[in-house]
């Protein structure tokens, strides 16, 4: 039986419409795959779980699809699933990132490698992505999808469902059409939603000396949407400074 890696959001409880799930798992529904009615829904696109399952107090697996599926630009509906390890908001945007790479390459649209590389898909459903040090990416298509691995890089996804990641220290990550996401996961790094039902997310940590990773906060919010008093605004830059986070138009908010 063929099988699918896709990725799942689901509640603080991992529940899904009601349905619980058990890392390792295997489920299955009876009857017709009907996509949004009977069928376990995941998406082949990492960051298109943030349409379904906003960053804040949710949880997000890789998964396995199999059976009888009813696939969508966003979505897969399949007979049967698997959740098989669960990888957290930082585990989706690393997926995003490999998945945008992997398409340059089956695409053969061109990827910068190098430093200071700039890369530019212009096209609907485009992928571009700068992985060397001070690189840019920019996607400005309708869902099109840009990636900065590299410290000062900036990723810039201009169309509509448009997804920007920046994972680098100091990058900048820009969405700013309508439905997009900026995720900014570097040190001292940048997220600015342009668009009314855009999110942006981003996490401040920091590395202790053993090398591990700890975590102050993870921020992830709308226009609109208020982070403690102060209600995100679109087309504004936002980050984490000493453990506070920022804004362009307060510095402290």
């Amino acid at each position: 039986m063929e099988t699918v890696k896709s990725y799942k959001g689901t509640d603080n409880e991992m529940k899904c419409k009601g349905h619980s799930f058990v890392i390792g798992k295997d489920y299955s529904v009876d009857g017709d795959v009907v996509k949004c009615e009977n069928g376990f829904h995941a998406c082949e696109i990492p960051m298109d779980v943030f349409r379904f399952y906003p960053p804040v107090k949710n949880r997000f697996f890789e998964v396995e699809q199999s059976g009888e599926m009813v696939i969508d630009e966003t979505k897969t509906a399949s007979k049967n699933i698997k959740l098989t390890a669960e990888i957290g908001i930082m585990g989706i945007v690393k997926a995003q990132i490999e998945w945008v790479l992997e398409s340059l390459n089956k695409s053969k649209k061109k990827a910068a490698t190098g430093n200071s590389g700039h890369a530019a898909a212009t096209g609907d459903s485009g992928h571009a992505a700068a992985t060397g040090y001070s690189g840019h990416a920019a996607a400005t298509g309708y869902s099109g999808h840009a990636a900065a691995t590299g410290d000062f890089g900036h990723a810039a996804a201009t169309g509509n469902s448009g997804h920007a990641a920046a994972t680098g220290d100091f990058g900048h990550a820009a969405a700013t059409g309508d439905f997009g996401v900026a995720a900014s996961l570097g040190i001292f790094s940048k997220a600015m939603a342009g668009g009314k039902h855009s999110w942006i997310v981003i996490c401040d940590w920091r590395k202790r000396r053993d090398g591990s990773m700890f975590i102050h906060n993870i921020v992830s919010s709308k226009p609109g949407k208020k982070i403690g008093e102060t209600t995100v605004r679109i087309n504004t830059w936002y980050w984490f400074e000493n453990g506070k986070l920022m804004s362009e138009e307060n510095k402290n908010v």
